[in-house]
């Protein structure tokens, strides 16, 4: 009888664990977007910013998208990849409404232990 309580209590106590264990390593890392100033040289609208996360991992190597809100559209008008610090810049022709800026989420870490940092989204309107 007590073999077969302590059994039991194992498996309980195994099942518990489990979920406990994938839910602190699948929450994502937060990421915040900055965008820190804006520069007009000729025609050309320059944008630059940075990354911040608890997790330094998140800064480097990250793709930030910057589209450009335009009287008939929008457009992507530019990509970059972040430095190892979390700066960010992009450019792209004047005459916009309005801009997005984003940072796609990231994966690193061994396979079965994976992290993921947040993606980020900045907007600016007139």
């Amino acid at each position: 009888m007590r073999l077969r309580a302590l059994a039991v209590l194992i498996c309980c106590a195994s099942l518990l664990a489990v979920p406990a264990a994938a839910a602190g390593r699948g929450a994502p890392i937060p990421t915040t977007i900055s965008r820190d100033f804006a520069t007009t040289i000729g025609t050309v609208l320059q944008q630059y910013g940075h990354l911040t996360s608890p997790n330094p991992k998140c800064l480097a190597g990250r793709t930030v998208k910057l589209v450009y809100y335009y009287p008939d559209g929008e457009k992507l008008v530019d990509t970059d990849v972040t430095s190892f610090s979390g700066i960010w810049g992009g450019s792209g022709p004047s005459g916009i409404t309005g801009l997005r800026y984003t940072a796609t989420t990231k994966r690193f870490g061994p396979k079965k232990h994976r992290r993921t940092c947040a993606s980020a989204t900045g907007q600016v309107t007139d």
